[in-house]
């Protein structure tokens, strides 16, 4: 009888431990299957970087070192940019004016890794948050990673909308970008209206 259990004790811990590997691979498996990002993504920024970008026909993207927390060691060495995978992301809902890509995640995720990020997770409690303060709103980013600090921009950009208050400085830069986009046959659009120009709403538009 003692044999019998030590024998029954042998095979209960060999069927524990290959079901915590099993486990592990599955996990490993819906990591590998989740990396990557949305089929559309929005990513935002001020007229003289969009200027610099389309000019350029690139993308700059930052360093993780030049942010204040830590990425995912997983990620350590890549470079990225920063997008949403909603137009109304808290992000960009505060901005009183600026530049939106529309950028096609499926052809991004042929090429590129990507990931969810919640930067703003720490500012989300009641505690935290301040009022006026969009950090604990949903920032919904999607990170595309790269090991260059560029990438192409035409080649993953559907379209550009953008939109500026009554400001010659910001007038003329826009005109800018919109003359660049068109040259590189970048549908852009232009927007009268703040609320239209946050909510990409093409019915209404400025002639461009």
């Amino acid at each position: 009888m003692f044999v019998l259990r030590v024998i029954k004790g042998m095979i209960w811990g060999y069927i524990q431990r290959l079901q915590l590997r099993l486990k592990k691979i599955v996990a490993s498996r819906e990591i590998e299957v989740s990396a990557g990002v949305s089929s559309i993504l929005y990513h935002y920024t001020g007229f003289n970087n969009a200027l610099y970008n389309l000019v350029n026909n690139v993308f700059r993207l930052s360093k993780p070192e030049n942010v204040s927390h830590k990425i995912d060691p997983n990620y350590k060495g890549y470079y990225y940019l920063s997008t949403t995978r909603s137009k109304l992301g808290g992000y960009h809902l505060n901005k009183k004016e600026g530049v939106i890509f529309v950028l096609d995640g499926n052809l991004l995720n042929q090429k590129y890794k990507g990931m969810p990020v919640d930067f703003w997770k720490s500012f989300k409690t009641q505690h935290d948050k301040k009022p006026n303060d969009l950090r604990g709103l949903d920032e919904m980013e999607d990170r595309i990673l790269s090991k260059t600090p560029e990438i192409p921009l035409s080649k993953y950009t559907k379209e550009i909308h953008v939109y500026a208050e009554n400001d010659f400085v910001a007038l003329n830069t826009l005109h800018k970008i919109i003359a660049a986009a068109q040259k590189l046959k970048i549908p852009v659009y232009e927007y009268s209206n703040i609320k239209d120009w946050k909510q990409l709403n093409k019915r209404r538009l400025n002639d461009v």
